[in-house]
């Protein structure tokens, strides 16, 4: 009699069909958290941007124009940026109002609510306005 040594046909495609589904729901699951990740970092960075301006006008009794300059000081690191070098950052500076907008990959934004104009309105974008 002979000894059956390996697998057969059925048993290996069964096996190829389940690590290939896992392993389909772990790239999926990657690539939300990387999503997700970067728009947290959005987030953060249009809060960060708002006190800074923020304090600038309390030293100043104005709002910095033109935007992106002027509150470098007021700044801990480096001027943010989207995690996305294909996207930037919106925003529209005066001396009396400032609003600034980030563009979300997958929605949960404010600007529905929000009195800026200029950036189109809906859940994609997650803007900061001024407070004064």
């Amino acid at each position: 009699m002979r000894k059956n040594l390996g697998f057969t046909l059925i048993e290996l495609l069964v096996a190829i069909t389940l690590i290939s589904l896992l392993a389909g729901f772990a790239i999926a699951n990657y690539s939300a958290s990387q999503r997700n990740g970067r728009n947290a970092k959005r987030r953060a960075d249009m809060i960060a941007l708002q006190q800074a301006y923020e304090q600038y006008f309390i030293a100043n009794s104005t709002y910095a124009t033109p935007c992106s300059t002027m509150i470098v000081g007021y700044i801990q690191g480096t001027f943010p940026t989207d995690p996305k070098p294909s996207q930037s950052y919106y925003q529209i500076c005066s001396a009396t109002t400032y609003c600034m907008c980030a563009l979300l990959e997958d929605g949960g934004g404010n600007s529905s609510t929000s009195n800026c104009t200029g950036f189109g309105l809906g859940d994609t974008y997650f803007c900061v306005q001024n407070q004064q």
